[in-house]
């Protein structure tokens, strides 16, 4: 199944050629509250197939040890809640630095 932003507006998928990363919620209660939060979607419950994409972290939230993007444990989605669109620029210049 394709997992899709849950961040509110966010129309990005994991589906085809798209340079979309997105990342499962994360299972400790404490960091899966603000990922919630970071939704802006009210009473909001993620499922299995609940993922937020790579537009809303940080550089700096990615961890570069493998060849696979991965992100840091205790980080939390900050960037592009409001209002949110998907570039594609943004999305090539996210992953040349990584």
């Amino acid at each position: 199944m394709t997992k899709h932003c849950e961040v509110l507006n966010c129309p990005n998928r994991n589906k085809g050629k798209d340079k979309i990363h997105v990342f499962s919620f994360p299972q400790i209660e404490s960091i899966a509250a603000k990922w919630i939060e970071a939704t802006g979607r009210k009473k909001f419950i993620p499922n299995k197939y609940s993922a937020i994409c790579d537009i809303h972290f940080k550089l700096e939230d990615f961890s570069n040890t493998t060849r696979r993007v991965r992100l840091k444990s205790d980080v939390v989605p900050t960037k592009n809640l409001i209002n949110c669109t998907s570039t594609d620029k943004y999305i090539e210049d996210i992953f040349k630095k990584i």
